[in-house]
């Protein structure tokens, strides 16, 4: 539900001739999805989990990104994503 689930699937899975990801199991199980039962921040997930509910509810465009850019600095913190990781990916959107 995040841009930064995308872009890393985006860098380690197959590609379809004309450039699609391809989903295969073998490339979502190395995938570092953190577990919301063992993380400190508890709240950080409620939040995130709430703002994906709103952005799926959600039917206006300049809500829709706003809520999107939200789960996205939720998601570094979640990832626990380094300055300069956060500046390479936001620098490749």
């Amino acid at each position: 539900n995040s841009s930064v689930f995308y872009w890393y699937l985006s860098l380690h899975s197959h590609k379809y001739g004309n450039g699609y990801n391809k989903i295969e199991v073998a490339t979502l199980k190395p995938i570092p999805v953190p577990n919301p039962f063992e993380t400190t921040n508890v709240s950080l997930v409620s939040k995130t989990i709430e703002l994906v509910k709103k952005r799926i509810r959600s039917k206006d465009l300049d809500e829709q990104l706003s809520l999107e850019q939200k789960i996205n600095n939720f998601s570094f913190e979640l990832y626990n994503l380094t300055e300069d990781e956060i500046k390479f990916f936001t620098d490749g959107l």
